[in-house]
């Protein structure tokens, strides 16, 4: 069972949690619509240099790329802020 995604209406706060996040190579992530992913790697573009993570769903095992500064955003949706994805503690299944 996923977790629900939590959203504030206070995008500062959430501003300040967003500081100190990074993408973890091997750590499931969810994504805030709710599907769980993990991260293979973090690459480098080859014309911009742009950092990427490169994570495939535990879903369909399908490989997606997301530049770093996407993946760690902050997303605004009706119900608030939340971000674009979320780290999945092992335990989140067992709740």
């Amino acid at each position: 069972m996923v977790k629900e995604i939590k959203y504030t209406k206070n995008k500062e706060i959430i501003e300040l949690a967003n500081q100190d996040r990074k993408a973890l190579l091997n750590q499931v992530y969810q994504h805030y619509k709710g599907a769980l992913y993990i991260v293979d790697s973090v690459a480098r573009h080859t014309e911009t240099g742009e950092q990427m993570v490169v994570y495939r769903s535990l879903d369909t095992g399908q490989q997606w790329v997301r530049p770093k500064d996407m993946f760690l955003d902050i997303i605004q949706k009706e119900e608030g802020y939340t971000f674009r994805f979320t780290k999945f503690q092992i335990g989140d299944f067992l709740r």
